[in-house]
């Protein structure tokens, strides 16, 4: 359960910030306004209730025949994998509602003079509505731990509200439009009316044969082994749910039109008498289907040559897969119109541009990963190895979030003719033929690109007399270079000019990142560990540290999918707000990990044979992570930071 608590005094109405040191201070936010009671209340809350049930029924079955022990081919293994998954989601997702707000009505009555409740419906927390119970004062005990200076102390919502998870109570004593009746009656009529179930049903079948073979050495071939297999599966799916249309009205379908309709609205002078027609969109839900299925091979190849007692050379290809998220499959979702205000009067009809879909489902198709390794090991001694690793990746079909236009779908419509306009006006059922923009995961088109190699290695000290024997060093050092070209992302400034209005012809966003890496990756990390192994006791104190990596470029609020599909208007000019120095952008920033490093500490004992006792102390260097933002091509900003804290973890185990 969220609840939102807001402060209006006038002496809380901003905030410094300064971004000089190494933590961001705020500042500028007195006691005397922030602890205000009679300028706080209850602005929204917000509650989320899963209720998703899933079953799956599966079995398996192995069978490996020895083919011998000397010759070239040792044994030969094949399988079978069956499993069937039924699940019953209810997306009902998040139900968020206003508690106090001044736009809302007065909803508690009449109160004139009464100083305990603001415009609208606000009741402020000296209201003797307001339970004292329900906020307590958060003062932020080592706030950063203590690195950086607690801004203020402020009004929340109390732990015993936030654990009770009492989101009736809330609605009841604070919005003021909660009709009679219990909490099971509100939810059912108001909030989730099954409308939002999605059924689906997915089938895996899989089978495999793999071959391991070995051989002597032979002339200059070193003695080898190895295997070599196949995999083949078949998926398929059959899903089931509520697709909801919008309710809107009074949209034109030009700018012409709009224009035309207002003028003849206020019965301007020169205006025809003629309205154009006006549509709109009822509130619907229809039965949505959705199947699919796909059949994929998936050879694989594994080689180790032993080039020696101490060089040991491996090689392995393979391919493998990740099939689609089943809530990017799934039926149902929702669609919304688009539409645009009037650019040269903003009280005329809003001009309608096509429908939106989130959330929709999509027959994307399972990821296929082809992988290709080269290692060479190396071992000096009982005690020590280094080795280098080489690889390369192909990634095809991955799944990346989109926004694209598919192909036109009619939608149904009411037109309102002559001025009429709901809800008095009687509509004529037509259907509309226009662009469908989707705003969700897609089927990448192009390839993603993976390289790079790891070079470690270790060593104990065993020559060392004593205790020190166990003493012991590890290391590796990874470099990665990876490029994602099918990824969406926009700067701030967007193309110049924009093309269609911000957007490309068919819906996808201007690339003006043109080079961004796989996410998740960092170009360059590293890990050294202090290690310590003797008789009973294990010890490993290890340092790791990465570059920056990319998160995502739909996880930022600068990026227009996640702030409602809309784009912002970009104005070049101060007092110039023409097309020629005004313009949309429909921005997708790139937000990052940034670079960090972090200090852990393990250290297992052994008791017995049956008894161990392990500690585990993580982040000891109390590293504060912190996420960049890309709002143009090659610069970095701050966007925010956190501390992990330092963790411990003390652990026993028996065995019986």
């Amino acid at each position: 359960m969220y609840v939102g608590l807001d402060q209006s005094s006038p002496l809380v109405s901003s905030v410094d910030v300064d971004l000089t040191g190494s933590l961001p201070a705020l500042s500028g936010m007195p006691s005397a306004g922030v602890l205000d009671k009679s300028t706080a209340f209850f602005s929204a809350m917000g509650y989320h209730e899963p209720k998703n049930v899933g079953k799956m029924l599966a079995g398996h079955l192995d069978l490996e025949y020895k083919v011998s022990d000397g010759g070239f081919l040792r044994s030969i293994t094949i399988g079978a994998r069956a499993a069937r998954r039924t699940e019953n989601d209810n997306f009902v997702g998040t139900y968020w509602a206003p508690l106090g707000q001044p736009w809302m009505g007065k909803n508690f009555g009449s109160h004139p003079g009464d100083p305990t409740f603001g415009p609208g419906n606000i009741q402020y927390l000296n209201n003797p509505n307001v339970r004292q119970s329900d906020y307590e004062v958060a003062t932020f005990p080592r706030f950063f731990g203590g690195a950086a200076p607690v801004p203020a102390q402020l009004f929340v919502a109390s732990q015993s509200l936030m654990q009770s998870y009492d989101w009736y109570h809330m609605l009841k004593t604070y919005n003021g439009d909660i009709p009679n009746g219990t909490a099971d009656q509100y939810w059912t009529q108001s909030i989730d009316q099954g409308l939002n179930k999605t059924e689906s049903r997915i089938t895996n079948m899989a089978a495999y044969v793999q071959a391991r073979f070995a051989h002597d050495r032979v002339g200059f071939i070193p003695a080898f082994s190895g295997n070599i297999g196949v995999r083949v599966f078949r998926d398929s799916l059959r899903a089931s749910g509520l697709l909801r249309t919008p309710d809107v009205a009074n949209l034109a379908l030009s700018e012409a039109d709009s224009t035309a309709y207002f003028n003849a609205q206020q019965g301007l002078p020169g205006s025809s008498n003629a309205y154009p027609t006006l549509y709109g969109f009822t509130e619907d839900y229809t039965m949505q289907t959705r199947s699919y299925e796909y059949t994929r091979v998936l050879p694989s190849f594994n080689i180790k040559f032993d080039v020696s007692d101490k060089f040991i050379v491996r090689g392995a290809a393979s391919m493998s897969t990740s099939p689609p998220s089943l809530n990017d499959i799934r039926a149902g979702g929702w669609i919304d119109v688009r539409s645009l205000p009037n650019p040269t009067n903003s009280l005329a009809p809003r001009i309608l541009t096509g429908f939106a879909a989130r959330d929709a489902g999509a027959n994307l198709k399972p990821t296929m990963i082809t992988s290709e390794d080269l290692t060479f090991e190396y071992y000096p001694s009982s005690s020590s190895f280094l080795y280098i690793d080489l690889f390369a990746k192909q990634i095809k079909d991955e799944p990346l979030f989109y926004s694209f236009i598919a192909d036109n779908l009619p939608v149904p419509a009411l037109a309102y003719a002559d001025g009429a306009t709901p809800p008095t006006g009687t509509g004529t059922p037509t259907t509309l033929d226009l662009p469908w923009l989707y705003l969700q995961n897609k089927s990448s088109p192009q390839k993603a690109h993976i390289k790079g190699f790891e070079i470690g290695g270790r060593k104990f000290f065993d020559q060392l007399p004593g205790l020190l024997r166990g003493l012991g060093i590890e290391g590796n050092l990874t470099y990665i270079d990876s490029s994602n070209p099918a990824q969406q992302a926009n700067s701030v400034l967007g193309p110049t000019p924009p093309a269609d209005g911000g957007l490309n012809p068919d819906g996808t966003i201007p690339q003006t990142y043109p080079n961004l890496p796989y996410s998740g990756l960092s170009k360059w990390a590293y890990n050294i560990q202090l290690l310590y192994s003797r008789g009973k006791v294990n010890v490993r104190l290890a340092y790791n540290w990465r570059d920056k990596a990319l998160l995502s470029t739909n996880v930022n609020p600068l990026s227009y999918a996640t702030s409602g599909g809309n784009p912002y208007t970009l104005n070049t000019s101060p007092t110039n707000f023409d097309s020629d120095h005004s313009y949309p952008v429909y921005n997708m920033v790139p937000a990052y990990m940034a670079a960090a490093g972090y200090l852990d500490l393990g250290f297992d004992y052994k008791l017995s044979d049956r008894i161990s006792v392990s500690f585990n102390a993580n982040n000891l260097l109390n590293t504060i992570s912190r996420t960049l933002q890309e709002p143009v091509p090659g610069v970095f900003q701050p966007y925010d930071y956190y501390v992990s804290d330092r963790r411990y973890e003390l652990t026993m185990r028996v065995r019986f």
